[in-house]
């Protein structure tokens, strides 16, 4: 994707638009973090309202998800056809949200929070190994909790939705949770 002109007075944003497994997605990579530490996703205008990034794109139509992570975001839409024109579009309003110096999220939002007990942090840690590579393809995996031996988590971004996610699910990351955390009988994304 073309980088637009910057308007004076305003810095140069590096922003990369790529493929994921997912059609329906597309990962915008930029130059700068846009969220430390933690991640969000917003599943409709509702949602979105929260974020003043998040309501920039939802604006532009036929947008059915968004999701952020570290110096990404991955956008989901009704008609991936639609991508090569659109995609110009939400690089613009990542760009106006970063020149408008506001936080992806406000202060005191309840997005990304985090865990409390040793297997807990145990299944986490495995997470975090993951992370990366999930990230890679424009997508997140979110520990929602463990009870019973059933480890739950969301997909996020281009892996909600995603052919493959039942599988990598199930060959790799049970496998590997069930390896390092003796406590886990199964993993279930929700």
């Amino acid at each position: 994707m073309a980088q637009p002109a910057t308007p004076p007075g305003k810095e140069a944003i590096r922003i990369l638009a790529s493929a994921t497994p997912n059609p329906a997605s597309l990962k915008f990579t930029v130059d700068r973090p846009l969220m430390e530490g933690r991640t969000a996703q917003f599943r409709d205008a509702a949602e979105a309202a929260e974020s003043s990034l998040a309501r920039r794109i939802w604006a532009l139509g036929g947008v059915t998800g968004i999701f952020v992570a570290g110096n990404f975001i991955t956008v989901s839409r009704q008609d991936p056809e639609a991508w090569p024109e659109e995609a110009k579009k939400v690089g613009m309003a990542i760009r106006e949200h970063l020149w408008s110096g506001e936080p992806v999220l406000p202060p005191g939002s309840k997005q990304g929070a985090g865990p409390s007990s040793e297997t807990e942090r145990k299944i986490l840690r495995v997470l975090e190994e993951i992370r990366p590579y999930v990230q890679g393809d424009g997508g997140d995996i979110i520990y929602a909790g463990f009870e019973d031996g059933v480890v739950r988590v969301v997909l996020q971004g281009s892996c909600a939705g995603c052919p493959s996610s039942t599988a990598t699910l199930k060959m790799g990351v049970e496998t590997r949770l069930k390896e390092a955390c003796p406590e886990v009988r199964e993993l279930v994304a929700i």
